[in-house]
């Protein structure tokens, strides 16, 4: 959840957050899709997310942009967003570095019904940047490793070059 406003002690979700890119990674050859870790610059306005939900990311002076929470909520701060650059919003956010600043707003939406799944067998099937949103539920199921079955993943991309999260596919995940 967003800070408080000071007259009402009322949540403030139509006001960002400031955090600070602490870190960015090329995804893809092409360098069109980075993840982006990012700290809010006041610890106590920290929130909890679900797998599933998403944020408001703010470029100063730019605007802001939905965009899929990527890291697991079992990671906890700072936070990943992984972001295709594909318009005006997710262009300037592309250029940024660590350092500088964006606003941060959420979590909003729908999670996954995860817990209802308790001892099935899991297949998560995705494509290109569409793995985004589903990485945060399949790192949080693999850190609840024990609560399901089988888990596989049916991943595809344009190109070799289009993989995004490669260190997940080949390295951490089943």
């Amino acid at each position: 959840m967003s800070g408080q406003c000071a007259c009402t002690g009322e949540p403030r979700l139509l006001v960002p957050d400031v955090g600070t890119i602490v870190d960015v990674r090329d995804e893809t050859a092409s360098g069109d899709v980075k993840t982006f870790r990012i700290a809010l610059d006041d610890p106590q306005a920290e929130w909890k997310h679900l797998p599933g939900q998403c944020a408001m990311v703010s470029v100063f002076g730019v605007g802001e942009a939905m965009i899929s929470i990527t890291s697991s909520p079992t990671k906890g701060w700072p936070l990943e967003f992984s972001v295709k650059r594909v318009g005006r919003v997710t262009g300037a956010l592309h250029d940024l570095h660590p350092g500088d600043k964006v606003g941060l707003r959420g979590p909003y939406g729908n999670r996954f019904p995860a817990e209802e799944w308790k001892g099935r067998r899991l297949v998560f099937i995705a494509g290109g940047i569409g793995l985004a949103p589903v990485r945060c539920l399949i790192d949080w199921c693999l850190a609840h490793r024990d609560d399901f079955g089988h888990i596989d993943i049916i991943y595809g991309a344009r190109s070799p070059g289009d993989l995004c999260f490669k260190t997940d596919l080949f390295d951490r995940w089943p």
